[in-house]
């Protein structure tokens, strides 16, 4: 949807930097955050024509600049901003798809150093992934693993609530999930495709969508992109995943979070069952990356310190390192290969701040921890 005034750029570099203008630098906007942007600009730009949404009684919409749709200028339409919403996810699960694809040949010893660390975790535990990324990367490094989908690619919600474990559950969707089509009632079913070669039909701009009692239209997709995922969640698989979130969380001895950063209200929500207000003596092990001149969580005031220590009860006050309760610096730790650990035996935790490769590297540590 290129500009008609400025044919290099497009409409949805126009919503990114607008919503950058209007940030004045206190933080860049990011996908999802565009995505549900978008979303709600359809919503009311729609609401002019069927005036179904009470909050175009009080809202109007910026004037959006002029496009170029087969050849004709003009302004864009709700039809328009939802159109290049499903694009973009559509978009996105080609390319991840393809990246996925081309991970073994293009990134043999990352995958080798993860599918190694998943060798030893799996020697020491029973493990259940719960992955927020739409990526295979484990399952290319795990073997074994069931997903919820039987051998016909069908997902049966029994395979998840009478689970054992060793699992991997995509809450959010994955690149194998797959929209075949077919019957009236099983025209939006997600399949799984183990092939990642073959055709796929998300086809979201295809789908219907869902108006939801906020009055926003949630595309029919298949993965969960963008905020207002409570909503989205609520079909079939995610909606199983995370009715059986709460009692994983709970039969699970301890805690490896990879990469998470913690901005997902609907997940940080079972997240605070591992331990509550009283604490637990479960064990929860972090594998983060922080630069060089970050805070240790005694000091630290940022957006992911202040999500992660209330979604956990961490005691910040009681995290040093094995010799002592005084701050780390983060520098010293990275070069050191060592965590941040709590001295509270009530809300044990361990940091890892050197990244995730690097922490696979150092399996031996983040089982110690773990135990």
């Amino acid at each position: 949807m290129p500009l008609a005034a400025s044919p290099t750029s497009n409409l949805y570099v126009f919503v990114r930097d607008a919503i950058n203008n209007h940030l004045k630098g206190k933080r860049r906007t990011n996908f999802e955050e565009v995505l549900y942007t978008l979303s709600v600009l359809s919503t009311l730009l729609s609401d002019g024509v069927d005036h179904s949404n009470g909050l175009g009684a009080l809202i109007e919409v910026n004037a959006l600049p002029e496009i170029t749709i087969f050849g004709t200028s003009r302004a864009p339409s709700g039809d328009d901003l939802s159109l290049l919403q499903s694009t973009l996810i559509d978009k996105l699960l080609t390319e991840v798809r393809n990246r996925c694809s081309l991970l073994a040949s293009r990134k043999a010893p990352e995958l080798k150093t993860l599918t190694d660390f998943m060798a030893d975790l799996r020697k020491e535990f029973e493990i259940a992934i719960l992955t927020v990324n739409y990526d295979d990367v484990l399952l290319q490094a795990c073997s074994g693993l069931t997903t919820g989908f039987d051998t016909t690619g069908t997902f049966v919600s029994n395979l998840v609530t009478n689970r054992s474990w060793d699992f991997c559950y995509h809450l959010h969707g994955s690149v194998h999930f797959n929209m075949l089509g077919g019957t009236v009632s099983a025209l939006h079913e997600i399949k799984w495709q183990d092939d990642l070669s073959a055709k796929f039909e998300q086809n979201t701009s295809g789908r219907n969508s869902v108006k939801t009692m906020e009055g926003l239209s949630v595309l029919t997709s298949a993965i969960v992109a963008g905020y207002d995922k409570t909503n989205q969640i609520l079909r079939a698989p995610f909606r199983t995943y995370y009715c059986e979130l709460e009692r994983i969380m709970a039969d699970a001895d301890c805690y490896l979070l990879c990469g998470y950063g913690f901005a997902d209200r609907h997940l940080n929500a079972q997240l605070e069952t591992i331990r509550g207000s009283l604490g637990s003596t479960k064990k929860v092990v972090i594998l983060t990356y922080s630069d060089d001149k970050d805070e240790p969580l005694q000091f630290r005031q940022d957006t992911w310190s202040y999500e992660m220590s209330g979604t956990l009860t961490v005691d910040a006050s009681s995290m040093g390192t094995k010799s002592g309760k005084s701050a780390p610096i983060i520098s010293d730790l990275k070069a050191n290969q060592e965590f941040e650990i709590s001295h509270n035996p009530k809300f044990p935790l361990a940091v890892w701040y050197d990244g995730f490769l690097s922490a696979c590297r150092n399996a031996k540590g983040v089982i110690q921890e773990l135990n």
